[in-house]
């Protein structure tokens, strides 16, 4: 039974289940409000039909039982006549002639008496009355204890008599108004919101788990630690998410991977380094020494900068809250006590979300970069859109417009400034970009107008 239920329970449905299960509601509350307005709206010449031909056929067969009694007579028949939906008095005054064309469906009332009688040219007066119940005249309760009467809207229809007097019938106003629907638009109004208001709730339910799916996607390049998805709406849903699980496990084993084998790498290449300059201790041309020493030094350089590249410690490190202006100031001043040309502008305060250690690295690399191949650093922290946004000035060559790219990829140097003399190994850019993207930012590099290069990073508050 339990299983039988889940199979047709809707929540258990496929997306295309569901969208179906919400196209067949929203007809089926479409074609009830169609039809609803029909029967108020477009149908109200019939409701008034069947509504008066109780009411008329009453008031004819009254009239004609009435009419051949004697006047003395009258009363006795009136008080038994009368009802609660239905009260007589007699004789009762004559109407205004006006009356005959007055009240919202007085022709089609007049026009079912006149059918009853066989009689259409009776006068008939139909006359709406607005106040709170009726008073009969004293002889309909003449020999009466008590007359219940009708409270509420009414309507008065009066009729002449063969001896001239006026006979009058109270009932209570069942006519509905010529205008139903403006009536019934208040209650359209609300069942459309209503509709409205669940649409939107179903919609949501739909939705939230592609949404769900959308935001951890974009997490997994910020923070590889967030844990897995939890599986849970539609078959679709639940499949989606369990492939993008699986795709996560793998991309962090296939990173695992890599550092561990770049590790390796680089631990297996320091044994044979060392051992190389242990004989080129030997050498004895000084020299040549010098020049063996030099490359297995940059060996060793490229092999560390290699292994931080590939490692790149972001993942493990929490986000947290930083005072990026804080910290751009104190690398500034360090740089300057160390004799280099750094400045900062900006506001004393500002606060980022990111990895304390791996941020610090990408901007510790990119002012090196500035002081040792532009001569100087201007650093400027500003606010836009929302982001936070530092520019790097220098006093460089600058970079070539079609190489302010290139240079962002591994071991990628420029012949002109930037040569293994300097002791780069070309992946300061890289390692820079790949911490800024990782916490949601972005490097741009632009020359200025008037010499020297800007780096621009944008980083979210």
């Amino acid at each position: 039974m339990t299983d039988l239920w889940r199979r047709l329970c809707p929540w258990s449905l496929g997306l295309v289940g569901r969208i179906g299960l919400l196209v067949l509601g929203a007809v089926v509350i479409t074609q009830a409000i169609s039809v609803a307005l029909f029967f108020f709206e477009g149908n109200s010449s019939l409701m008034v039909v069947r509504g008066a031909r109780p009411i008329a056929e009453q008031i004819a067969a009254l009239y004609r039982r009435l009419d051949a009694l004697p006047a003395a007579d009258r009363p006795d028949a009136i008080r038994l006549a009368s009802t609660p939906l239905l009260g007589l008095e007699w004789p009762a005054p004559r109407p205004d002639v006006d009356v005959e064309n007055d009240g919202r469906y007085a022709p089609e009332l007049r026009d079912l008496v006149h059918a009853d009688l066989g009689d259409p040219l009776r006068t008939i007066a139909v006359e709406p009355i607005a106040n709170a119940g009726y008073e009969v005249h004293a002889s309909a309760v003449l020999h009466s204890a008590e007359v219940r009467v009708f409270r509420g809207p009414k309507i008065k229809v009066s009729m002449p008599l063969s001896d001239g007097t006026w006979l009058a019938f109270y009932a209570p106003d069942w006519i509905p108004p010529r205008f139903p629907l403006l009536e019934f638009l208040p209650r359209v109004l609300l069942l459309c919101a209503i509709i409205v208001v669940l649409f939107l709730w179903i919609a949501k339910q739909f939705t939230s788990p592609i949404v769900r799916l959308a935001m951890a996607a974009e997490r997994l390049g910020l923070d590889g630690r967030e844990p897995p998805l939890v599986e849970r709406g539609a078959p679709e849903v639940r499949a989606a998410t369990r492939a993008f699980n699986e795709m996560r496990h793998r991309l962090k084993r296939l990173i695992a991977d890599r550092t561990q084998m770049l590790a390796a790498i680089s631990h297996d290449l320091r044994t044979p380094l060392t051992r190389l300059r242990l004989r080129a201790e030997f050498v004895e041309d000084p020299q040549l020494q010098e020049k063996m020493l030099a490359d297995l030094a940059e060996m060793e350089a490229m092999v560390a900068s290699t292994l931080a590249f590939a490692k790149n410690d972001v993942q493990s490190e929490p986000r947290e809250p930083i005072d990026l202006a804080a910290l751009l100031q104190s690398l500034s001043e360090d740089m300057t006590d160390c004799g280099q040309a750094v400045s900062y502008d900006g506001p004393a305060h500002a606060t980022v979300q990111a990895r304390p250690v791996a941020l610090r690295r990408s901007l510790m690399n990119l002012l090196n970069n500035a002081v040792n191949y532009g001569r100087a650093a201007r650093v400027r922290l500003a606010e836009a859109a929302g982001d936070a946004v530092v520019e790097i000035d220098d006093d460089g060559p600058g970079i070539p417009p079609e190489e302010q790219e290139e240079v962002f990829s591994p071991y990628y140097r420029l012949e002109r400034s930037r040569n293994r003399e300097t002791g780069g190994t070309g992946l300061g850019l890289s390692i820079a970009r790949g911490i800024i993207r990782a916490e949601g930012g972005d490097i741009e590099l632009a020359n200025r107008p008037e010499g020297g290069l800007r780096v621009r990073v944008t980083l979210p508050k």
